[in-house]
């Protein structure tokens, strides 16, 4: 068996309390973090995602507008603006790619985002043919720009609804990141608290478990103390106390024995006595009879010699 002594038992007590708030902190910390994790990702989803709405109905909206343009000046202006539009769509759609979604919901926005730019590109020079083209072209160039306004509305609106599917899902990812944050706490309290009770009941065991042989020792060394050598301590702990009741159980038959002993030879001392005793008590008795035996002599003699 495993012998612990008290110092041992402190020791592996505290250090059980400690790895047990150790391992719960770290749990604890490790799904807080994957939950900021999925809000901070959320957040730049539907973030980048609005902004990327945002720009490429801009950038389409812009590309609508230049049909209706009719001064050159006018339209050097506006084309410079509908060019910086197309690239400001770049930033947003990268923040889109850093951020953690599924794949083929970025591939499909990207394709209509490159479908989208080709079907203006083809709108804007449809457009500027259509303005210098000559009277049999221009029924076909016609053509040309409506059917690329119907593909650029047609794009518009699934890439608009591609991004708004996105942000629904971002949305539900953020919201239960927030109630499994908000469940975590929750349960780090509880936890927490049976960690509290877990280190009491620890702290208690291992205090009674050195109290209560320590009481029994005192108390049985009263009742020694008293006299009584009958007492026998029965502390089966594999430490100093064990050790201690041990050695007081020795002592006790020590004492026993020393008592014994004492006793055996108590009781020679009186029988010896009791010898005494009795000799003295014949000797007295011949020095009586010796002494009346004199008296009665020389009272003899003092007759025999009136007599004379």
């Amino acid at each position: 068996m495993l012998k612990f002594n008290i110092k041992t038992k402190l020791t592996l007590g505290f250090l059980v309390i400690v790895l047990f708030f150790i391992v719960i902190n770290i749990s604890i910390s490790y799904i807080e973090s994957k939950s900021d994790e999925r809000i901070t990702n959320a957040n730049k989803i539907i973030t980048s995602s609005n902004k990327l709405t945002h720009k490429i109905t801009h950038f389409f909206s812009l590309t609508k507008g230049y049909l209706l343009i009719t001064k050159k000046d006018k339209l050097e202006n506006y084309k410079s603006e509908w060019v910086h539009s197309q690239l400001e769509i770049n930033a947003p759609l990268k923040q889109l790619r850093e951020a953690e979604i599924d794949p083929y919901v970025l591939d499909l926005i990207e394709l209509n985002i490159k479908n989208g730019r080709e079907t203006a590109n083809n709108l804007i020079d449809a457009h500027n043919l259509l303005q210098i083209a000559e009277e049999e072209r221009r029924v076909e160039l016609e053509r040309d720009v409506q059917v690329n306004l119907i593909n650029l509305d047609n794009i518009h609106e699934k890439t608009k609804e591609a991004l708004h599917h996105l942000i629904q899902q971002s949305e539900e990812s953020y919201a239960e990141a927030v109630d499994r944050n908000k469940k975590v706490k929750t349960v780090s309290y509880i936890s927490l608290v049976i960690a509290l009770i877990i280190a009491l009941t620890i702290s208690i065991s291992i205090a009674n478990s050195i109290t209560a042989p320590l009481q029994d020792l005192e108390s049985k060394a009263g009742e020694i103390g008293s006299g009584n050598l009958d007492v026998k301590f029965d502390i089966k702990s594999k430490d100093e106390i064990g050790e201690l009741s041990m050695t007081f159980n020795k002592m006790i038959e020590d004492l026993k024995k020393s008592t014994i002993n004492v006793r055996e030879l108590d009781k020679r001392v009186k029988e010896r006595t009791l010898e005494l005793e009795l000799r003295n008590e014949e000797l007295e008795k011949f020095h009586r009879l010796t002494v009346e035996r004199e008296l009665k002599m020389i009272d003899l003699k003092k007759k025999i010699k009136e007599l004379e």
